[in-house]
């Protein structure tokens, strides 16, 4: 059975476990770990059919990375989550993700801290609430977002569905944030960001575009 240590419950992959079925999982954390997956499973399965698709991905990865290094740069947020707004650290595909096409995660130094006021910064973490927690998807407020002044945000649909009146939201909360001047709030497919298979071609060809506006942008110059 395959399983993702992000999409699956513990509590299945312990009652396969006690069943004698032999599980894979797989948990990759950057760009290169997701190609690698790929690679492992048409090796394990004895099935290369997508060998020139992968092989594809994987020069774009290499051909993109190399151009947005030259580049400034862009601070980017990513919201993944709601009442409470949440987002993710370094230590995430997505993250990696969007080194790779240009950008940098205005929260990608932010461990998640429990409990909840805590974790939003309203008292004192306590150190050992979070022991053996998964500390790196953050609870944030949008006044630290503000403070962090992102110059593009992206928007998913999943795993919370964002829509237009979120983005209008955002775009009246963070006013003074280059994001909200310049017009570089953007609805995006979430499976651009987190799906770590083959959609990753998607992600390479609709985000640098997203990440090189809003490098370009002047203050107070809004697009449509």
């Amino acid at each position: 059975v395959l399983l993702n240590s992000e999409e699956n419950r513990a509590a299945d992959a312990d009652a396969l476990r006690a069943a004698g079925i032999p599980l894979w999982v797989s948990e990759p954390r950057t760009v290169r770990a997701a190609i690698d997956l790929l690679w492992l499973i048409m090796d394990v399965f004895e099935h290369a059919t997508m060998t020139y698709r992968v092989r594809n991905i994987e020069i774009t990865v290499e051909q993109t990375e190399r151009y947005m290094a030259a580049e400034r740069p862009v601070r980017t947020f990513v919201p993944i989550w709601r009442d409470p707004w949440m987002t993710f650290n370094r230590d995430t595909y997505v993250h990696d993700l969007l080194r790779v096409c240009g950008a940098v995660n205005t929260f990608a130094d932010r461990e998640r801290r429990f409990p909840l006021a805590a974790d939003l910064g309203e008292s004192p973490p306590d150190a050992e609430a979070g022991e053996g927690r998964d500390v790196r998807y953050p609870r944030i407020h949008l006044e630290e977002v503000a403070a962090a002044a992102p110059e593009l945000i992206l928007l998913p649909d999943e795993p919370y569905r964002f829509g237009d009146a979120d983005r209008a939201e955002l775009l009246a909360a963070l006013a003074g944030a280059p994001a909200a001047q310049n017009g570089h709030i953007y609805l995006v497919d979430g499976s651009f960001l987190t799906w770590h298979g083959t959609r990753l071609a998607y992600a390479l060809h609709e985000l640098p575009p997203l990440v090189a506006a809003a490098r370009t942008s002047e203050p107070g110059q809004q697009e449509g």
